[in-house]
């Protein structure tokens, strides 16, 4: 069996993974048979839908991890896409909550031999990088470490102390892999695959991460080893949705009073069409989009109050 090539897109949630997807399988995959498995951490996988939409083969693992608890569902997909498929090429995109450590674990235990692990590309968002290092420091500690490229986004609204900062931060964690910090449209897709190409790390997936122990306030240490911080909050509707109102939610997210919230998205109907949004801390943005089959909105986030959230979202079409 023919050889196949498999590279693993990292990144917090909301750094922008998909969006790199996207650019890779425009710019340099485009002659290629190329499948993505995307593992969502909510029970709805907003990603793929913009993915199928452009004629790229998905294969959904939601609900969990493909790290733990969705092993088995994961070797599963791995055999079913090779005998479905006979892709050259295999893009895995791990929950934003995934170690890359584990994730390259579970593909060794998957026990396939004609699959050849490429390096791991990882998103970075500048505007929110020094946040989640204190917050959740061995998430996002472990997914830089363990890169082979880094790309770090949403620079534009830092000052060039902070850029600095944000650069040396992530140098400290990965002393090796090339660091890209200027726009995307600017960075031939070409030059990323090249550093993508390498082999990963996997001799020694348990190193110690050399960065300051201030920084160390991992969310491990708050919850324990055995527990994840992360809830998700998912619910499909036929609800039609004002493009100003979904702006107005969006803004709504960040008071507090629904959890902390990391990530939401959502694929839903308007009056005009259909209708995606996103939200992270630090960028918000509502756009038309290709129609679903039934509109769906995933949050992420710590304490995440679900009733709150459900009336929300039940009377937007209201606002």
């Amino acid at each position: 069996m023919k050889k196949v090539k498999v590279h693993i897109i990292s990144g917090f949630l909301g750094a922008g993974k998909t969006t790199l997807m996207r650019k890779l399988l425009a710019e340099s995959f485009s002659q290629e048979k190329v499948v993505i498995i995307e593992n969502e951490f909510g029970e709805v996988n907003i990603d793929s839908q913009l993915l199928q939409g452009d004629g790229i083969a998905v294969r959904e693992i939601s609900a969990g991890c493909i790290c733990c608890s969705l092993a088995i569902a994961f070797s599963e997909a791995l055999e079913t896409i090779l005998q479905t498929y006979n892709p050259d090429r295999i893009l895995i995109e791990p929950t934003g909550v995934a170690k890359i450590s584990a994730v390259l674990k579970a593909i060794a235990g998957a026990k396939v031999d004609c699959l050849e692990v490429q390096g791991c590309a990882t998103v970075v968002c500048g505007e929110t990088c020094m946040d989640y290092i204190e917050g959740y420091g061995e998430f996002f500690e472990d997914q830089i470490a363990k890169a082979a490229v880094v790309l770090v986004n949403q620079m534009e609204t830092l000052t060039p102390t902070e850029c600095q900062t944000v650069v040396e931060t992530v140098r400290k964690l990965n002393p090796e892999a090339p660091i890209i910090t200027a726009p995307w449209a600017d960075v031939p897709s070409q030059q990323i695959v090249t550093a993508m190409e390498t082999p990963a790390p996997v001799a020694d997936l348990d190193v110690r991460l050399g960065v300051p122990k201030q920084w160390r306030k991992s969310a491990y240490m708050r919850y324990g080893r055995d527990r994840s911080p992360f809830s998700n909050w998912t619910q499909e509707t036929a609800v039609q949705f004002k493009q100003e109102s979904l702006a107005h939610i969006l803004t709504q997210l960040s008071t507090g009073a629904y959890g902390k919230i990391l990530r939401a998205k959502g694929i839903v109907q308007s009056p005009s069409g259909w209708l995606h949004f996103d939200y992270t801390p630090a960028v918000q943005n509502v756009e038309q989009g290709q129609p679903a089959v039934i509109g769906m909105v995933c949050v992420i986030g710590e304490r995440l109050d679900r009733e709150k959230l459900k009336r929300l979202f039940e009377t937007l079409d209201q606002l």
